[in-house]
């Protein structure tokens, strides 16, 4: 790939919850992520979280702000973090030639004991005690 092209990098994930409120119960969704990474140091992302939310993002590498944004960790290796209400998403892409892999985290807010979430297909805030990732992949387009 040449120095002056963009990287485009997709990475799809399906995760296994456990919610407390509403109502009980155990529950399944998918996330897709296209980032594209521009020769000018400029991120744009664009996700979609089935039934939960959907948007895009676009702001310089390394660059904080109040919404999501990427970090360098080292030099095949960047984060996306993003703290939707109280709790903190890393998305770890680690780039090794053609291939990649990447892993998600979620940290609850100090004191907080339930992740909160607002789901756009009941309209509602939604409290679950786990969100984990029951599998990753990772292409480099």
């Amino acid at each position: 790939m040449a120095k002056d092209e963009a990287t485009n990098i997709h990475i799809f994930y399906k995760t296994k919850s456990v919610r407390v409120t509403p109502s009980a119960g155990v529950f399944g969704n998918t996330v897709d992520i296209h980032i594209r990474l521009n020769p000018d140091g400029t991120v744009q992302d664009k996700f979609d979280a089935k039934n939960v939310s959907k948007g895009d993002s676009k702001s310089a590498l390394g660059k904080k702000n109040d919404g999501t944004y990427f970090k360098v960790i080292d030099q095949s290796t960047i984060a996306r973090v993003s703290h939707p209400k109280n709790y903190t998403v890393t998305m770890t892409v680690k780039v090794d030639g053609k291939n990649c892999t990447a892993s998600v985290t979620r940290i609850l807010d100090p004191g907080e004991k339930l992740f909160d979430v607002y789901s756009q297909l009941s309209k509602q805030r939604e409290g679950y005690r786990s969100i984990e990732n029951e599998y990753t992949t990772c292409v480099i387009e």
